[in-house]
């Protein structure tokens, strides 16, 4: 049974094209389907319903996932909370595939995040590092997402010293990128100098500036497009769509 990613705000990215084509009981496929075809609208549910027969077939864990994307989509996070919630548990009641378990509790930390319940979107989002870690390889492009999502809970939940050597591991790994992924190092860079600049170091901004190539990426701080509610306020996320015209 395939599920697929509902495009809410915290499925944007092409990652999870790239990452998730999850098949109940089986194995995953990774890579951009040839063909998307439109699905239709999710069915909301309400959040926290209990279910009184078996679980079969994953069908109780991708009702759960749908509500929690269309109640994101609503700006209804309690609601999403729940949803995602149900959803974990529910992985735990089958043999749910590691990136299965990724992407529910990174829906989970994302609704965490927005919620300002940045205590516990650090903790899922260790977790999910963990085990992507344990599922990828090293220094795979993928993990970089996670990483940043957990620079910014660091931030926001007062670990300076863990958010910045995180948001230096994402550089390294991005150093290390084939041809065609110079802009995410340029964003990890800024995301870097960004976190300085929050953090009243205008030294360490110039020591970033001088390890860069003249004209090898613009530093910009701010963003009037951004809300004061955003977590991510001046960071920027990742693209993981490759410049192949390098």
């Amino acid at each position: 049974m395939n599920g697929c990613a509902v495009n809410t705000p915290y499925r944007k990215s092409q990652l999870y094209c790239l990452r998730l084509g999850l098949i109940i009981g089986g194995v995953f496929v990774i890579g951009l389907p040839s063909e998307q075809v439109e699905a239709p609208p999710p069915e909301i549910v309400p959040a926290g319903v209990a279910h009184s027969h078996h679980f079969s077939q994953g069908n109780f864990y991708l009702k759960c996932m749908a509500a929690g994307d269309a109640h994101c989509a609503a700006k209804k996070y309690r609601l999403a909370e729940q949803d995602y919630a149900a959803a974990l548990e529910e992985t735990n009641k089958f043999n749910a595939a590691p990136f299965c378990v990724i992407d529910t509790m990174q829906s989970l930390a994302n609704v965490y995040l927005y919620e300002k319940k940045y205590k516990k979107a650090v903790v899922l989002f260790e977790k999910i590092e963990a085990l992507s870690e344990k599922t990828l390889p090293e220094h795979d492009l993928r993990l970089t997402e996670t990483l940043l999502d957990l620079a910014v809970s660091y931030t926001h939940n007062k670990q300076p010293v863990q958010a910045e050597a995180t948001f230096k591991r994402i550089i390294a790994i991005w150093e290390q990128a084939p041809a065609g992924w110079e802009i995410n190092l340029s964003i990890s860079v800024q995301n870097l100098a960004t976190f300085y600049v929050e953090h009243g170091r205008p030294a360490a901004v110039l020591a970033v500036l001088a390890q860069r190539k003249p004209g090898s990426f613009k530093l910009q701080i701010g963003n009037s497009e951004k809300h004061d509610n955003d977590p991510y306020q001046n960071y920027l996320k990742l693209s993981f769509a490759p410049d192949l015209n390098r």
